[in-house]
Formats: structure tokens, C-alpha cells, sequence
């Protein structure tokens, strides 16, 4: 892969992991379309350290704020201290969704193969983009994370692991869901986010375990710059895409995602048909 291609694998690794379009699937277009048949581990690694530091840094305020309200608990248990009850009801949230998030190791070794079927990536584009235009068509409601119940946050979990597959955008089901429970738009949005987090430092163990157990072979200069440039270029696209999201979210619905997902689709057919 040359270094300009290197730089748009980030580049649309980054953006869509936030935009709820499916990152996965995209990176099986990727590959299809350049007629690359095998993964880089070391890009891979560099790749999702770029895009969790997207989410530190380009939601460093809402972070620091979880982090903030974890250390008031820990406080709280040995001394009075007023916490912040919304952002205590918001971390309880994210707790609750994390360990759910780990069915997504499970799903993705039984299904990682499918990163490279069409058939897949059209089937679960699909299915991402019905969900979208259901949630698009629910009433707006208001509901923050005091009104969401642990059950809620496991769901969210769950159908965040579903992004292991192609095609699937952690962010569209988590939205999706949590908007149909009648949670305000940004607050969906906001979860989503923060939810990549556990995503991320889940798939860089891995990278980090596929390294060690596999090697790297034989890993060049141009190839390791390469992988740093993936690396930054899906910093860049996860912080803009967090940025659009946010955007989205406060001005407008899913239904502009929902039919991107169904040309997607129509695409992964239109490959299938040809190839």
C-alpha cells in the first residue's frame, strides 16, 4: 500500500468510526477495491490508538468531566462529597455498556472473514440503515442517563458489539436505541463516543497480542511510515468525525446516514455483480 493510500485508509478509518456508516465495512471496501488481500498489524495498531486519542482529545471536556465524577465516587465512599448527579448517572451508564462490549472480541473472531465478503458488508449496510431510518421516525424525546436503566446499558452494549460486524456502526445502534427509548439526540450521540473508547483499547490489545504472536515480517521504512501516517490521518478523520457528529445531532436527524448506508449497499451489489 503506498503512502497516499495509507493516508485515506486513516483517513476513512478514523471518520466513520464516529459518522454511524460502519468503519469496518469501509475498510473491506478499501481492500476490495485496491486489491489488497491481507492486514497490517502494525497499521492496524496505529490506527485505533489514532482514532482512541481522537476521543480523548476531541471530547477531552466530556471525558475529563466521567473522570472527574469516577474519583468524587472513590472520595465519596470515605468522605461527604456532593456529586455530580447527571454525570454520575451518565458514568454509571457507560459501566453498565462496557462489559457487554467484550461479546464484540467473541463475535468478531467467528465473523472477521466476513470484512472481505460483499454479500455481508451489503446485507449489514442494509440492515444498519433500516435502523437508522427507524430511529429517525421516532418521536424526539428528552430523557438523559438518569432515566435509562442498567438493562438499557447493556443493551447498548450488545448491540455496540455488533459493529464487529461489516457493515454494522457502533454508533448507529447505540443512537439508534437509545433514541427509541426516548434519550435526547446528543445525549445518544455523546454515549456513543465515550463508548468508543473500551472499543478501542479492546482492539489495541489485540493488535498488541497479534503482534507479539504473529510478528510484523518483514516491516520497512517506508512501510512503518506508512502505518504512522494511517495512524495520524485516522486521528484527523475521528476528530472531525466526532465533530459531525455532534453537529448532526443537534441540527438534524439519521436519515441522511440511513440512505448513505443504503447506497453503500447498492455499491457492495453492484461489486459483487462485476467482480
Amino acid at each position: 500500500m503506498d503512502l497516499l493510500k495509507n493516508i485515506i485508509f486513516g483517513f476513512v478509518t478514523g471518520i466513520t468510526e464516529f459518522l454511524p456508516v460502519s468503519s469496518g465495512a469501509h475498510q473491506g471496501l478499501f481492500y476490495y477495491i485496491f486489491g489488497i488481500t491481507t492486514r497490517d498489524s502494525v497499521q492496524n495498531l496505529l490506527v485505533h490508538i489514532g482514532v482512541f486519542l481522537s476521543v480523548v482529545i476531541g471530547y477531552h471536556e466530556v471525558v475529563s468531566r466521567l473522570q472527574r465524577e469516577q474519583k468524587n465516587i472513590v472520595l465519596g465512599r470515605r468522605r461527604a462529597r456532593s456529586l455530580d448527579n447527571k454525570t454520575a448517572y451518565d458514568l454509571r451508564l457507560m459501566k453498565t455498556a462496557t462489559v457487554p462490549m467484550l461479546i464484540g472480541l467473541i463475535l468478531y473472531f467467528a465473523t472477521y472473514r466476513w470484512e472481505h465478503s460483499l454479500p455481508a458488508i451489503m446485507a449489514f449496510f442494509l440492515l444498519n440503515g433500516l435502523s437508522l431510518l427507524l430511529a429517525d421516525h421516532a418521536p424526539q424525546g428528552n430523557k438523559d442517563a438518569r432515566s435509562m436503566t442498567g438493562l438499557d446499558g447493556i443493551v447498548m452494549g450488545v448491540l455496540g458489539a455488533l459493529s464487529a460486524l461489516p457493515g454494522i456502526s457502533r454508533t448507529g445502534m447505540i443512537t439508534s436505541y437509545a433514541t427509541l427509548r426516548g434519550a435526547d439526540r446528543q445525549h445518544s450521540g455523546s454515549w456513543a463516543i465515550v463508548l468508543a473508547l473500551p472499543a478501542m483499547i479492546f482492539a489495541i490489545v489485540f493488535d498488541f497480542y497479534g503482534i507479539f504472536a504473529l510478528g510484523v515480517g518483514g516491516l520497512s521504512f517506508v512501510g512503518l511510515l506508512g502505518s504512522i501516517l494511517s495512524g495520524v490521518a485516522a486521528f484527523c478523520g475521528g476528530y472531525i468525525g466526532i465533530s459531525v457528529l455532534q453537529t448532526v445531532m443537534r441540527h438534524s436527524g439519521f436519515s441522511g446516514f440511513a440512505f448513505y448506508s443504503f447506497g453503500a449497499s447498492l455499491l457492495a451489489f453492484i461489486l459483487y455483480l462485476i467482480s
